[in-house]
C-alpha cells in the first residue's frame, strides 16, 4: 500500500515562503517554460514540471508533456523531493517499494522514471522541483544530472526574485504608511504653530504700539529706559514668531509667492541704503554693486526677495566686527524675457568651519550653539531663505572660512518686464572721459570701476593721496588729462590737495563719495557734486550726467532696441520685426547710421503688441519667427489699422531668406507693401526706405555705398567667408564688420545645437526653423558654404527627411569649425 512522504518539521515556514513569491495560480510564463522544454530536452524524456508543493497540493508553474495542472501532496513524488536537498532520482518506479503502488504509477501518467532536483530558496525553504518523468524506466549520465541541477538554479533564481519584489513592495507600503503619518503630525504642528503664532502676535502688535505711545509722552530718563527696553524686547519677540509662522507655511505648503512688477535697483538700493547706518555704526563698509546688464524692472515676489536679502545682509552685519559688507547683484542667466539674477553676500566676519556648513539651513540649527548666546536669533532665517529661494526658482549656497568671512549667493528667477529697463547707458560725452577713483576700501573702489567700465569709461584706482598725485602727474605730462576726480570722503578730510588745479586748461572736476548723512557741504569749486555711498548706479549716472554733460546732450540712455522706447515724433520711426540676433544687430546699426530710429521685435506677437502702443512709420518684417511669423503678423497689424479706422496704413516691407518664386505675390497677399531677400544689401535697404518715407529730413549717409548686386557673394578660394564682400556690407567699417563677425560666432552654437536636438527628437517643423536661422547668419556673413549646408537642412526638414538630415548636419558642424577657425585667425591677425 502506498505510503505518503511525511510533512517537513519547516512546513510552515516553507509554506509561508512560497505564499511570499505569489506564484500560485498565476499564469503561465514564457522564462519558466523555457526552462522545463530544456530540461525536457536534455534528458530525452516527454515530461518535465516546474512542480510548487503548497499545504495540499502540488502545483505545475510550468509543464510539458502533460495536461494536469495539479495533483494532491499526498501522491506527488515531489513531496518526497523536497524532504533533502540532493536531487532524487527513480530509474523504475516498479522496483521502489516507496512508489510501486502510487496512483501516480499505477495510473496516468503512468511514471516509471522520475529525477527530481530541489528548488531550495536563500533563506533554506525547498518549495518545490524541476523534475523530468518518463513512462519508460533510464538512467541520466553525469552531464544530465549537472545540466538538470543548472536548470533548477535558474528556476529557483526567478523564484528568489519574485519573493524579493514582493518583499521590497511590502516595505515601501510600510514606508509611506509611516510617510503619511509624518506628514499628517507635521501638518498637525504647522497649524498648531500656525494658529499659536496669530494668537500671539495680535496682542503683542497691541503691546509695542502702546510702547511706540508711551515713548512719545513726557518721561523721565530712567521711564524712558524702561520703555526702550520693553520695545525692544517686543520687536524681537514679534520677528521670531514671523519667522515661525513663515515657517509653518512653508512646512504646511501653504507658501505663496505673489509675482508683480518691480525695480529691481530700487529695491536693492533701498534695502542698502537702510542698512548701511547699521554697518556705519560697527565701523564696516558697505559696498553694493548692480551689474549694468542687470535690467531694471523684473517680474517677482518683491517682498519675499527683500526678506531673503534682510536675512543675509543682517547675518553679515551680525558676524562680522571689521572690515566690509559687499553687495552684489548680477544677471545669472540670460534666455530671451527669462532671466536668472544672482545675488552674492559678502562679509569679513568670523567664517563657519566646514564640517559645520551643512547645518546651515537646518531649522532651529547654528554653526555653534555658542553663537545664539553670543549673537542672538534661533537659526530659522536661513531655514526660510532657502525654502523662499527655491520658491522663486533658485538655490542658495554658502561658501566660507573660517576667520575670513563668508559668501552667501542664491539665484532668482526674475523674468523682464514688458516694459524691462536696462541700466543707464553712458552718453558719449562721458564714453570720453578719464577718471581717477581715490577709495581706501579697495572692493569700494573696484565696484566704482566696475560700474564705469560698464559704461565704457576709462579710469584708474587707487588708495591713497599721494598715489592719486603720482597717477595725476604722469596723466598730466602724458597730455592724458584726468577729466573726473572721484575722492573718497575720508581721504578729501585729510586735506583737499592743491595739485587739483593744475590739470591744464581747467581744473580736473571732483566728486566727493560720502557714507554720513547728511554730505558734508561742499567747499570751494573744486566740489562738483556729492555721491553717496552705497553707490546707486543709476544716480551715479545722474549726477555725472547733471555735472558734465551739455544740455543739448541727445537722450542716448533710451536703448534703440528697447520696445517703445523711442520718441515717436518724425517720420523715420521704425519697427524691425526679426528673432536672429546677427541681423538685429546688423540691419539695426545700419538703420542708426542713417538717421532711423528703430525699436526691435522678436517675434510677431511681440510686433502686433508694439504696434497697438505705438505709432511707426514702417515695419521691417521678418517672415519665418517662432510664436507668430510675419505673415500672420502682418494680417493682425491690418486688421487693427482697420478697427482703429483712422485711414492708418504702415508701410510693411517682408525680409525674407527664401528668394523662390512667389515669395513676392504670398507678401503682398499677406497685406505687405513690398519685398528685400536676405541678406540684406545697404543699397537695397536704403532705396526703400527712401522711397516709402519720402518726407525725411535726415541726411543719408549711405550715398557712398557700392551699387547692390543682390545676390549672395562667393568666398575667394577656400576661404569660408568673404570678408572683402563682408566688409562691403558693413558699410567699410572694420569695427562694425568686427561686432557683426562677433555676434556671428556668439549666436550659432546655440542654433547648432538645438538643430542637432530636434533632428534627434525628430520635430521637423522646429529643426527647420533653426536650419532657418543659421541660413540666415551665414548669408549676411557671406559665409557661403554654411549657408548652403545649412539651406539644405532647411530643405529636408520641409520635407520631414530628417533621418537623411544627419549626414548634412556634420557637413554643417565641418564648415561651422572652419567658420570659427578662420575668424579666430582674422581677430588675430587684426583684420576683422
Amino acid at each position: 500500500m502506498y505510503t505518503p512522504a511525511p510533512i517537513p518539521e519547516n512546513d510552515e515556514m516553507r509554506v509561508q515562503a512560497l505564499q511570499e513569491c505569489r506564484v500560485l495560480d498565476t499564469e503561465a510564463e514564457p522564462t519558466f517554460d523555457a526552462l522545463t522544454a530544456a530540461a525536457s530536452e536534455l534528458c530525452g524524456v516527454p515530461i518535465a514540471l516546474i512542480s510548487l508543493v503548497d499545504q495540499d497540493r502540488q502545483w505545475f508553474k510550468a509543464r510539458i508533456g502533460i495536461d494536469a495542472t495539479q495533483t494532491h501532496r499526498d501522491e506527488a513524488f515531489c513531496s518526497h523531493a523536497i524532504l533533502t536537498p540532493e536531487p532524487m532520482i527513480i530509474e523504475d518506479a516498479y522496483e521502489d517499494p516507496r512508489f510501486c503502488e502510487s496512483p501516480l504509477v499505477l495510473g496516468p501518467p503512468h511514471i516509471r522514471f522520475y529525477a527530481g532536483v530541489p528548488l531550495e530558496l536563500s533563506s533554506g525553504e525547498r518549495i518545490g522541483t524541476l523534475c523530468v518523468i518518463d513512462q519508460q524506466p533510464r538512467k541520466l549520465t553525469s552531464d544530465q544530472r549537472s545540466g538538470l541541477k543548472v536548470l533548477a538554479i535558474q528556476a529557483t533564481a526567478l523564484l528568489e526574485l519574485r519573493r524579493k519584489v514582493v518583499q521590497l513592495e511590502r516595505t515601501t507600503e510600510q514606508l509611506e504608511r509611516a510617510r503619511t503619518e509624518a506628514d499628517q503630525a507635521n501638518q498637525a504642528k504647522s497649524e498648531f504653530l500656525a494658529s499659536m503664532s496669530h494668537e500671539i502676535r495680535t496682542p503683542l502688535n497691541g503691546v509695542i504700539g502702546m510702547t511706540e505711545l508711551l515713548r512719545d509722552t513726557d518721561l523721565d530718563t530712567r521711564q524712558r529706559r524702561f520703555v526702550e527696553a520693553c520695545h525692544a524686547s517686543g520687536t524681537s519677540l514679534l520677528g521670531l514668531i514671523n519667522d515661525i509662522l513663515d515657517l509653518s507655511k512653508i512646512e504646511a505648503g501653504r507658501l505663496e509667492l505673489d509675482p508683480h512688477e518691480f525695480d529691481l535697483e530700487q529695491l536693492v538700493m533701498e534695502l542698502v541704503d537702510a542698512m548701511a547706518m547699521q554697518a556705519r555704526n560697527k565701523g564696516l563698509d558697505m559696498i553694493c554693486f548692480i551689474d549694468p546688464r542687470a535690467a531694471r524692472t523684473v517680474i517677482g515676489d518683491s517682498t519675499r526677495l527683500r526678506q531673503v536679502l534682510v536675512n543675509l545682509i543682517g547675518n553679515a552685519l551680525k558676524f562680522t566686527e571689521k572690515g566690509e559688507i559687499y553687495v552684489r547683484v548680477a544677471p545669472d542667466k540670460i534666455d530671451g524675457q527669462n532671466v536668472t539674477c544672482r545675488f552674492a553676500v559678502t562679509d569679513t566676519g568670523i567664517g563657519i568651519p566646514e564640517d559645520r556648513l551643512h547645518q546651515l539651513f537646518n531649522a532651529f540649527e547654528q554653526a555653534d550653539s555658542s553663537m545664539s548666546r553670543r549673537f542672538g536669533g534661533t537659526g530659522l532665517g536661513l531655514t526660510i531663505s532657502k525654502s523662499l529661494v527655491e520658491a522663486m526658482g533658485g538655490r542658495i549656497e554658502v561658501d566660507s572660512e573660517v576667520g575670513v568671512g563668508s559668501t552667501f549667493a542664491f539665484t532668482a528667477n526674475l523674468p523682464l518686464a514688458d516694459d524691462a529697463r536696462p541700466q543707464p547707458l553712458s552718453p558719449e560725452q562721458l564714453k570720453r572721459m578719464r577718471v581717477l577713483i581715490a577709495d581706501p576700501c579697495q572692493t569700494s573702489r573696484q565696484a566704482v570701476a566696475e560700474m564705469m567700465a560698464g559704461w565704457q569709461i576709462t579710469c584708474c584706482t587707487t588708495d591713497t593721496l599721494e598715489q592719486a598725485q603720482r597717477l595725476f602727474s604722469a596723466a598730466v605730462e602724458t597730455q592724458q588729462p584726468y577729466d573726473v576726480f572721484l575722492v573718497d570722503q575720508q581721504l578729501w578730510q585729510r586735506g583737499q590737495p592743491d595739485w587739483l588745479r593744475t590739470g591744464g586748461d581747467q581744473p580736473v572736476r571732483t566728486f566727493l563719495m560720502v557714507a554720513d548723512t547728511p554730505p558734508l557741504p561742499a567747499e570751494g569749486d573744486q566740489i562738483v557734486n556729492v555721491v553717496h555711498k552705497p553707490i546707486c548706479p543709476s544716480r551715479l549716472m545722474d549726477v555725472l550726467v547733471e555735472s558734465l554733460c551739455q544740455p543739448s546732450e541727445p537722450d542716448l540712455a533710451t536703448p534703440q532696441s528697447s520696445l517703445g522706447s523711442a520718441s515717436s515724433e518724425g517720420d523715420g520711426y521704425i519697427l524691425l520685426v526679426e528673432d536672429n540676433p546677427i541681423n538685429q544687430l546688423f540691419v539695426t546699426e545700419i538703420l542708426s547710421r542713417n538717421g532711423y530710429r528703430c525699436d526691435v521685435a522678436e517675434n510677431g506677437r511681440q510686433a502686433v503688441d508694439a504696434v497697438q502702443r505705438e505709432r511707426y512709420n514702417l515695419i521691417l518684417m521678418d517672415c519665418q519667427m517662432p510664436e507668430m511669423d510675419g505673415f500672420a503678423a502682418t494680417g493682425a497689424i491690418r486688421q487693427f489699422e482697420a478697427e482703429r479706422g483712422e485711414g492708418d496704413h504702415v508701410p510693411i516691407i517682408a525680409l525674407t531668406a527664401n528668394a523662390i518664386k512667389g515669395d513676392r505675390e504670398r507678401c503682398l497677399e499677406a497685406g505687405m507693401d513690398d519685398y528685400l531677400s536676405k541678406p540684406v544689401e545697404v543699397k537695397d535697404l536704403l532705396a526703400k526706405l527712401q522711397d516709402y518715407l519720402s518726407g525725411s529730413d535726415r541726411e543719408s549717409k549711405a550715398n557712398d555705398e557700392p551699387a547692390s548686386t543682390n545676390t549672395t557673394p562667393i568666398p575667394s578660394g577656400d576661404d569660408p567667408l568673404d570678408v572683402e564682400a563682408a566688409l562691403q556690407r558693413c558699410m567699410d567699417d572694420s569695427e562694425f564688420l568686427a561686432a557683426t563677425l562677433d555676434s556671428f560666432v556668439t549666436e550659432v552654437p546655440g542654433y547648432i545645437d538645438e538643430l542637432e536636438r530636434l533632428i534627434e527628437s525628430g520635430d521637423a517643423e522646429s529643426a527647420t526653423r533653426a536650419a532657418h536661422s543659421i541660413k540666415g547668419a551665414a548669408g549676411m556673413v557671406t559665409a557661403e558654404s554654411l549657408r548652403a549646408v545649412a539651406a539644405e537642412l532647411e530643405a529636408l526638414g520641409k520635407e520631414g527627411r530628417l533621418s537623411q538630415a544627419r549626414d548634412e548636419l556634420d557637413q554643417l558642424k565641418a564648415e561651422w569649425a572652419r567658420c570659427t577657425r578662420y575668424i579666430d585667425d582674422l581677430q588675430k591677425a587684426g583684420s576683422a
